[in-house]
């Protein structure tokens, strides 16, 4: 993976926040700190979909969204099954999506974020 996250880029962090990168920020602090804005519109309904993240906790970045996600995410309340390697990813139902089928508005959910809001019992 190239270390270099380009504007425009989708970036899963360490907790499995999905978002666009909008923008770099440098910290009016620590001038050596990089702040990388992305939008992520199902991370909290507090954020307005904008969060701040530092490099160390981005884990993977691609100009595919397909290629950040994967077995154990949710595709519009679908478990996802199985990565395949020519790309695609195969849901619970049997269908399989490639990146082309993956539109704005459907959502997203991580197996992070599933299992930080679950209750147990």
């Amino acid at each position: 993976m190239n270390d270099k996250i380009e504007v425009g880029e989708y970036v899963r962090t360490n907790d499995g926040t999905l978002g666009k990168l909008l923008r770099v920020e440098n910290d009016d602090i620590d001038t050596s700190l990089k702040w990388y804005v992305l939008y992520a519109p199902n991370s909290s309904p507090f954020t307005r979909g904008e969060i701040y993240t530092n490099k160390p906790y981005i884990i993977k970045h691609s100009k595919k969204i397909i290629n950040l996600i994967g077995k154990g995410d949710y595709y519009n309340g679908i478990p996802i099954i199985h990565k395949l390697k020519n790309g695609r990813i195969q849901l619970l139902t049997g269908h399989l999506l490639s990146n082309e089928d993956i539109k704005e508005g459907d959502n997203i959910v991580t197996k992070e974020q599933f299992s930080s809001i679950e209750y147990k019992v």
